[in-house]
């Protein structure tokens, strides 16, 4: 996985990220009894970006408001004397864009924090400043929306001297993450980890934060989480709320059942004796009763504790009894490529077909049709470059499985 450790979530005034992933196992009598839980959160991929140099920038060509003006790709160079206030840059981004500015060079005894703003708005996306725990000054932002941002440059633990940071777009490619943080959750049966299915269904603009993750007795999984997609375009993408969604097929898919609170939080406003202002955590438990949410809010001028119920009898029906699967044929077996398997497994739950190695390693996976029930057949190909011997196909759904050997002949 990548994660971004270098900054807290929008409004926040955490120089730093943490990254606290979060465990749960199913104790059900369900059909997913002993399914371990995994959710985390992750960005784009911004170690693989090259921050190659546009141009060269140094402080002082202002605007008159006193910014300088730069374009992403530009190298910035700036110098810290005594007495000046904080050094502030200006650049133009568009809605879902996501930069990187890395302050990769200063002066010896300099220290400085990065700030990522909106230009008509004191709030920040993005703070950093992680000196004392041996990470590098490295901030990653992406806009809400349209228009100019600020990048500032302002003291931090003292000195005096020069300084560089490069700048950058990030490009997501094939990565999981599309923004600055989303949330993720996999699960596993003691066996291979499942695909990651992606929880964030907002906007790739929007930060995602701090992952819960709980089974209730009736085997339905949750995940809480801090959420910004209700924040007001006036507001610089910092009002938060606490979202909760519910997967009740074993963590395949997930339905946001919408926000646990009942009033944003705008961090930007609340202060604190003791930074971070957030308060780091979430908490997540269920049991038959209701499944509570428990948060740090900034509903007031300082942060507190908040614990909300949600009625389980709200978000539909348990899932249904344990499946039941059997394998019929296999044809042609032996086989040199492709293979027709005989099934029939439960109708209403999702499963998949498996090949595995005789140590135990699974090579492929596929969905399966379940249709009406009754007896099925499916077209599997080997993947191309499989040497001759003997492999396991297995029809996997819920925790139920049935297995038939298969002799490759190449």
């Amino acid at each position: 996985m990548i994660s971004n450790f270098a900054s807290g979530a929008p409004g926040f005034n955490r120089p730093y990220a943490i990254n606290f992933p979060s465990i749960a196992v199913d104790r059900s009598a369900g059909p997913y009894r002993g399914r371990v839980y995994l959710s985390w959160m992750e960005p784009v991929d911004y170690f693989s970006q090259l921050l190659l140099p546009r141009a060269q920038v140094s402080e002082g060509d202002a605007f008159s408001g006193g910014e300088t003006p730069f374009v992403i790709g530009d190298v910035l160079h700036g110098v810290r004397a005594a007495g000046e206030p904080a050094d502030v840059y200006a650049f133009h981004a568009r809605q879902g864009q996501t930069a990187m500015f890395f302050l990769d060079s200063l002066a010896g005894q300099l220290d400085v924090a990065l700030g990522v703003g909106c230009a008509d708005n004191p709030t920040e996306l993005v703070f950093s400043d992680p000196p004392s725990f041996g990470r590098q000054r490295l901030a990653i932002a992406t806009f809400p929306g349209d228009g100019d941002y600020t990048l500032s440059v302002r003291p931090g633990g003292g000195g005096l001297g020069p300084y560089r940071v490069r700048t950058g777009w990030v490009i997501g490619g094939r990565t999981r993450g599309r923004d600055v943080r989303d949330v993720f959750v996999a699960h596993s049966d003691g066996g291979p980890w499942s695909a990651p299915v992606r929880i964030s269904d907002a906007p790739p603009y929007y930060d995602d934060w701090l992952p819960e993750v709980a089974v209730a007795p009736d085997g339905r999984a949750y995940v809480a989480w801090y959420d910004w997609r209700d924040t007001p375009a006036s507001g610089c993408s910092a009002v938060s709320n606490v979202s909760l969604s519910r997967s009740s097929d074993g963590g395949e898919a997930w339905q946001r059942l919408g926000t646990v609170t009942d009033r944003p939080g705008d961090w930007s406003l609340t202060s604190s004796n003791l930074v971070p202002n957030q308060g780091d955590y979430i908490g997540l438990s269920a049991d038959a009763q209701g499944i509570y949410v428990g948060w740090a809010d900034a509903r007031g001028e300082s942060p507190d504790v908040y614990l909300a119920r949600v009625d389980p009898s709200l978000a539909g029906p348990a899932p249904v009894p344990s499946p039941t699967v059997a394998l019929e044929s296999l044809r042609p077996n032996p086989a040199p490529g492709a293979v027709t398997l005989g099934f029939a497994v439960t109708p209403g739950l999702p499963a998949r077909l498996e090949l595995w190695d005789v140590t135990g390693r699974r090579l492929q996976s596929q969905p399966l049709d379940a249709g009406a029930g009754g007896l099925s057949e499916v077209r599997f190909t080997p993947r191309p470059g499989l040497r001759s011997g003997v492999y396991l196909l297995r029809v996997v759904q819920g925790t139920v499985s049935a297995s038939a050997r298969l002799a490759i002949v190449r």
